[in-house]
């Protein structure tokens, strides 16, 4: 999926329904232990693409299957987000920067709704 993405390119629905059925298969090992943090992870990341693509209407395969995989996640894939935390010279620069304008804001704050984590998340106001 990361592939399709970097190219820009939108895979084809026997490839989406495919990748969210066979997750949704590895899923129900999840009470075994079978699938690490980054396995997740990488779920998550894949439902919340899927799930974006099909309201800007790109989704050219059967959302249900995404829908039902989510369901089968349930909180897990966005507990699995939050552990992953990871900061960058880069980021701690600019988060200087913007505090030395003055402005509030959060590091590392959660998207409520996927999971991800937003490096810098600047106050309103």
């Amino acid at each position: 999926v990361w592939g399709y993405a970097a190219l820009g390119v939108m895979p084809g629905k026997e490839v989406l329904e495919g990748l969210a059925t066979g997750w949704q298969m590895a899923l129900s090992r999840l009470d075994k232990g079978h699938l690490t943090t980054e396995d997740l992870s990488q779920v998550q990341q894949f439902i919340v693409f899927a799930e974006l693509e099909a309201e800007m209407g790109a989704w050219d395969g059967d959302i249900a299957s995404v829908v039902a995989l989510r369901e089968t996640l349930g909180g897990a894939g966005r507990a699995a987000l939050a552990e992953v935390v990871t900061g960058s010279k880069l980021q701690r620069e600019v988060a200087d920067t913007i505090a030395r304008l003055g402005y509030a804001f959060e590091e590392e704050a959660r998207d409520p709704r996927s999971g991800y984590s937003i490096d810098v998340l600047i106050s309103p106001g």
